[in-house]
Formats: C-alpha cells, structure tokens, sequence
C-alpha cells in the first residue's frame, strides 16, 4: 500500500533580518538548501526546503544572522521540524 502518491514542496528563502551591527553589509545570496521533512499536507508528503542568506560584512567577510537561539528550525539530531519530530515521538509512546 502506498502512503503517498505525491509529495508538497515548500521553498522558503530568509528575508532580510540583519541586525543593527551590519549596517553596512550587501547581501551575497543564499547559502546551501537545508531539507525538512513536516507533517503530512492533504495527504501529501511534504518537504519545506529552507535557503538561508549570507552577507559580505564591509571588511570583506561574510556571515549569516544567526537565527538558531530564536527559531528552532530542526529537532536536534533529525532532519524533521520540532513539531513532527515531538509529533513521531509521542505516536511512539516514548
């Protein structure tokens, strides 16, 4: 039997959110897609692919905004959103 037949993808690109501190910077595109796996959508498997951006810094170095102490994006040790993996582990009884 087949779980799914089709699958939803999500694209997401981080917004410009920089912080006072880089005033100066210009945005220097995306860094590498980072794939989760969430609840299922309508029956349908669903995948939101997460793109974050970079910035080059006015002395020439780059950097992102470090988001990771604000928006959890992943459950630790897994590729899946906080909410379904705390979702899977409860269906698991543990």
């Amino acid at each position: 039997e087949v779980l799914y037949t089709t699958e939803l993808h999500i694209y997401l690109d981080e917004r410009d959110n920089r912080t006072p501190d880089m005033s100066g910077s210009v945005s220097d595109g995306f860094g590498e897609e980072s794939c989760l796996l969430d609840f299922p959508t309508r029956d349908k498997k669903t995948v939101l692919h997460v793109r974050r951006r970079r910035w080059t810094m006015p002395d020439g170095t780059t950097r992102s905004v470090d988001l990771d102490k604000k928006i959890q994006l992943k459950h630790p040790g897994t590729r899946y959103s906080k909410d379904f993996a705390l979702f899977l582990k409860k269906a698991d009884g543990q």
